[in-house]
């Protein structure tokens, strides 16, 4: 490993040996800390040096077991997929009301209602959405907006939403994945029903994993790892591009007065722009727009909403409708930042590795 450049080596303890030099390195910046133990186990005796690489063998016999292990639990779980995918079929044709419903009873106790809010501390926006629910008609189809509301109720896909997108999502009847029995890829399948924004039934975004140990960095190995993605082409209709905004621009010369008429295209914050995701240049250089670096920062934030949505959001719908599950990491993350001084690295600054799943994913 290269010696780090100044400004790397930060030293963010105030501890120190009696020699000056840092007793905890996990207080070093992420470079320095590598490199620190880099050359303390290079100048240590070779015999311990030989155990280390003992050790690392070892290390490495497990990763494949890992690796293996994770392989078989792919295996397991394209089993029970096929099993949980009626019950995925029946929730979509209840919220689409295809099917009634209303004879079914209850198969479990409902838990105590939680207070701490009051009416009158709901603010306008809040009330006004209750009185929305309240205005149904009593025979209303299904249930209305239900993947909207999802979207809404969940910090993480809030975000990716924009108002000019609120009226077509409200057209989405289902969240499906399929995955591949191939490899560890798997396909996120968004469906709409007819809308006036675009004409594609479905839209889809693939997620491409692995789960090997790579031979140029093995020890990196931390369970499945998306590595790419791919969205679909958008078939949007005649001047409703939520993702784009098209002018007519007119430009006159000074010299000869002639005018010409040309488009500018300025592109939009959407959700929409989920299907569209940057791809990394193949050499490493800039692209146009964005560096590799910028661009491996917004894939790696679209694989976590990817791996979300699959092992979270498909599987609970309902439960995150209602609220009966929260998410509520933003508040913990918060309540950290008080006890802990903030920094700007992060894990995978050490290797540059792709974003990795390595929650074990259950559906």
């Amino acid at each position: 490993m290269d010696a780090p450049h100044e400004g790397q080596f930060l030293i963010e303890s105030p501890f120190f040996d009696r020699d000056g030099s840092p007793a905890m390195p996990a207080y070093l910046s992420a470079v320095g800390r590598r490199y620190y133990l880099e050359k303390m186990v290079s100048s240590m005796p070779e015999v311990v040096q030989k155990r280390i690489d003992v050790l690392k063998n070892l290390q490495l016999d497990q990763l494949h077991l890992e690796a293996e292990f994770y392989g078989e639990l792919a295996k397991l779980q394209q089993k029970y997929m096929a099993k949980y995918q009626p019950l995925y079929e029946q929730r979509r044709d209840i919220i689409a009301g295809l099917v009634d419903t209303t004879q079914e009873t209850r198969k479990w106790n409902s838990p105590p209602k939680t207070g701490g809010m009051a009416d009158d501390e709901m603010g306008d926006f809040l009330r006004s959405s209750l009185e929305r629910c309240t205005n149904l008609p009593k025979d209303v189809k299904g249930i209305p907006e239900f993947w909207l509301n999802v979207f809404k109720n969940t910090p993480m896909l809030c975000d990716m939403l924009h108002p000019e997108d609120l009226p077509v999502m409200g057209k989405l009847t289902d969240i499906a994945v399929k995955c591949s029995e191939l490899d560890d890829s798997f396909v996120l399948e968004f469906h709409f029903s007819s809308n006036t924004y675009f004409s594609n039934a479905v839209l889809t975004k693939e997620y491409f994993q692995r789960v090997t140990v790579q031979p140029d960095d093995p020890f990196q190995f931390d369970g499945p790892e998306v590595y790419r993605c791919q969205g679909c082409t958008i078939d949007w209709l005649p001047n409703m591009d939520l993702t784009m905004r098209t002018e007519t621009k007119r430009q006159r010369h000074k010299q000869t007065g002639m005018v010409r008429c040309f488009t500018q295209q300025t592109p939009l914050e959407s959700f929409f722009n989920f299907f569209s995701p940057p791809e990394l240049e193949a050499n490493g250089t800039k692209s146009e727009d964005n560096s590799n670096e910028h661009i491996m920062r917004v894939l790696e934030a679209d694989y976590d909403v990817g791996h979300f949505l699959r092992t979270r959001i498909i599987p609970r719908a309902v439960l995150y409708y209602t609220g009966e599950v929260v998410d509520d990491e933003d508040d913990e993350l918060e309540d950290d930042d008080d006890d802990f001084s903030s920094s700007d690295e992060s894990s995978e600054g050490e290797g540059g590795r792709k974003h990795s799943v390595n929650e074990c994913p259950t559906h």
